[in-house]
């Protein structure tokens, strides 16, 4: 009878404990998990924080976690479980009562990119491990990694043209400070625009002429298309990644210049549906927004690049434009000649070492050879 009664004794006592522990102890656990910082440059290294409160007076013997994010974050020497898009580190605590344990995972940015870390359920025991207890936890956060920029040795616009607006001899937008002389009045022109002295002395309607200018405004074109036969299906390729990192270099070479930029690319940016078409700005805010853009870009192109370059032909009138490609055909360099004769000055950045661009000597294209090599076709 007495071992019955120790065992009917011991049976309730762990009856009494599995209680408490789901009720008093497990739903009152604090996980939290977070990136370190909220942005920073590929190849930099980082610290994912884990952070598990145990807020009660009994202890929790074990709780498991596991963090799942982009394969691209490299938890440098931590065994891990990677697949296709995603990389996985499981987590071991055994926490006091009334503490709070935190644990940093350190991690490297292989890659450009907008991670997160997926939404985390814990599973906790009690002291004998007869309790289990699971909960989901929602994870809040974004880690923003930004392409490296690689600035070539070629400027995308030369010294003498820095130095301000230039008269040219073509139609772009009228400088009303510049004034050259009067012409005839035409159903376009506004009212203030008549010169009353001048339309006295001639005996009809004139208004003042203004010099066309062209202010050192410059477009960034990345075709995000391998090749002209490629299928719209997500690549990763090292050409592509060379691209963005090129384009992130011209963003970086007007920032000190206050030179205007805008961005454009035949892909979408991270949760969006459409080609990437960005205001022609300038300022720390807006180089800023395009590096993120750079870092959300998407690697499945929108538009076939020829298509693109029709759709998106009326964004393109910038004085500069440097065009990053991985493939040349007819119709892109009779798409450079079109927009060259109303004075756009093209540069191409051709990510391949092949004689196709040779078929174009009367464009300005170079080789990129790597971050640092070029070599202009002739």
């Amino acid at each position: 009878m007495e071992i019955f009664g120790i065992c009917f004794l011991i049976i309730l006592g762990i009856l009494i404990e599995h209680q408490i522990y789901l009720t008093k102890v497990f739903p009152y656990i604090g996980y939290e998990c977070k990136f370190s910082v909220d942005e920073v440059f590929e190849g930099a290294d980082i610290e994912i924080i884990e952070t598990v409160t145990n807020p009660t007076a009994l202890p929790i013997s074990s709780l498991k976690s596991e963090i799942s994010t982009s394969k691209y974050l490299d938890f440098a020497g931590n065994t891990s479980a990677v697949n296709d898009k995603t990389r996985s580190l499981a987590s071991l605590f055994s926490i006091a009562g009334k503490k709070r344990v935190t644990r940093a995972w350190k991690a490297k940015c292989l890659k450009r990119g907008i991670y997160h870390i997926e939404d985390t359920t814990i599973v906790a025991n009690d002291i004998f491990g007869f309790c289990k207890y699971s909960s989901l936890f929602f994870v809040k956060g974004s880690l923003v990694v930004l392409p490296i920029p690689v600035l070539l040795d070629i400027a995308p616009i030369g010294y003498k043209e820095l130095q301000g607006d230039q008269v040219v001899r073509r139609f772009i937008l009228e400088d009303p400070f510049t004034v050259s002389g009067v012409r005839e009045y035409t159903q376009r022109d506004t009212m203030n625009q008549i010169h009353w002295g001048m339309s006295a002395r001639h005996n009809q309607l004139m208004v003042r002429h203004h010099e066309a200018t062209t202010q050192q405004n410059m477009t960034v074109i990345i075709n995000m298309q391998l090749n002209k036969a490629q299928l719209r299906e997500e690549m990763t390729d090292d050409k592509l990644e060379l691209a963005i990192q090129i384009a992130a270099g011209e963003l970086e070479y007007t920032l000190p210049r206050s030179i205007p930029i805008k961005l454009m690319a035949n892909a979408a940016t991270l949760d969006a549906q459409t080609s990437l078409v960005s205001k022609e700005m300038w300022g720390y805010t807006h180089i800023h927004d395009l590096f993120v853009s750079l870092a959300g870009l998407q690697t499945t192109f929108t538009l076939h690049f020829s298509q693109f370059l029709k759709e998106y032909d009326s964004e393109i009138t910038s004085p500069y434009v440097t065009l990053i490609t991985a493939f040349m055909d007819e119709e892109i360099a009779a798409f450079i000649r079109e927009k060259e004769r109303f004075g756009i000055h093209i540069k191409v950045y051709f990510l391949a070492f092949s004689k196709d661009a040779v078929h174009f000597p009367d464009l300005e294209i170079y080789y990129v050879l790597d971050h640092t090599t070029r070599k202009k076709v002739s």
